[in-house]
């Protein structure tokens, strides 16, 4: 039996665990009701005037709206190297919830598969929202050597584009049994006036950036088929890739399509999780912000948190599949 000088010292150090944790619990409760007290860095993997860059912008006073302290969301252009750079910032950012970042699907798919995400998996990111979901749409100019995809089959294509489309227009070469040289531009942007003035051959990006500069070109930047099963409501003119002359199987058009998503770096605390989680939610389901995108040309297709991860790791696991198809682009 503890002698009574052993009891007191056990009571002793029972009681100092417990304050301990209370503290802690205190602590850890008084952050997540202070979150947020500065301004939260919205990281965009390109150039103003882009598609991630366009959502952004108007994402980021309805974030702000719906947070419980009314913080600026500070958009932060990253385009270098392709968006790599944009990627990492978010990945490796500290888990406080001061930086968020809207990414392509695609892009972490590409960085993944190359063994570019560090430490980082892409399963333990903090998955927000999907902001858009944007078939792809081939592009060429009316000075190309190509007029259709008939006359693409069995020969070299210079493609252009964004880091984030790499993996879509090697799988369309692969599709047409042709060889593909892909030129990476900062934004889509960038690609149409290298596709206008003869630079690449050929465009292949999400139809809603995309379509913008096809009708600002005056007649210089022709668009050729959508990657969807259906016509678009939106392009009722613009044939499918199969009535342009290429069949591709679903598992392959289920990976013809931009899907950006708001997210933030592994290691939220759950209470600045969930308010984040909320805001977000609330900002890409308000009606006023559907509008606005609309008048962008972007056409909102937001998911929960859960099934904008699932819908990540559907994309990437694709990625991982066909590895053979990324290592091959120079």
């Amino acid at each position: 039996m503890a002698s009574p000088k052993k009891r007191s010292l056990m009571v002793c150090r029972v009681v100092l665990s417990s304050f301990t944790l209370f503290f802690a619990s205190m602590t850890c409760l008084s952050e997540a009701a202070s979150y947020p007290e500065q301004d939260i860095s919205f990281v965009v993997p390109a150039k103003p005037g882009g598609g991630n860059d366009t959502q952004a912008r108007i994402l980021a006073p309805f974030i702000k709206k719906y947070l419980p302290k009314q913080v600026n969301i500070v958009i932060e252009n990253q385009p270098a190297a392709g968006g790599k750079v944009a990627m990492l910032k978010v990945f490796e950012a500290k888990p406080n919830g001061y930086t968020i970042g809207i990414l392509s699907a695609h892009g972490m798919s590409v960085l993944a598969v190359k063994g570019e995400t560090g430490k980082i998996k892409l399963a333990d990111l903090v998955y927000l929202c999907r902001v858009v979901h944007a078939p792809y749409m081939l592009t060429l100019s009316s000075r190309s050597r190509f007029k259709n995809i008939g006359e693409m089959k069995g020969q070299q294509v210079k493609f252009g584009g964004t880091a984030s489309s790499v993996f879509q227009s090697a799988m369309l070469a692969q599709e047409l049994g042709a060889k593909m040289v892909y030129v990476t531009y900062d934004g889509v942007p960038e690609a149409a006036m290298a596709i206008m003035r003869g630079d690449v051959d050929v465009g292949f990006s999400n139809w809603d950036s995309g379509i913008k500069h096809v009708e600002a070109s005056e007649g210089r930047l022709k668009a050729v088929f959508i990657a969807a099963e259906n016509r678009l409501p939106q392009l009722p003119n613009l044939p499918t890739v199969k009535e342009a002359g290429l069949a591709m199987q679903p598992e392959v058009l289920s990976v013809m399509a931009t899907e950006n998503v708001v997210l933030a770096p592994a290691g939220l605390s759950p209470d600045v999780r969930e308010t984040l989680e909320r805001a977000v939610q609330k900002a890409v389901n308000d009606p006023e912000v559907e509008k606005q995108m609309r008048q962008a040309n972007y056409f909102v297709s937001p998911l929960s948190p859960k099934e904008t991860k699932e819908g990540v790791l559907r994309v990437s696991s694709m990625y991982v599949k066909h590895k053979e198809i990324i290592d091959a682009v120079k």
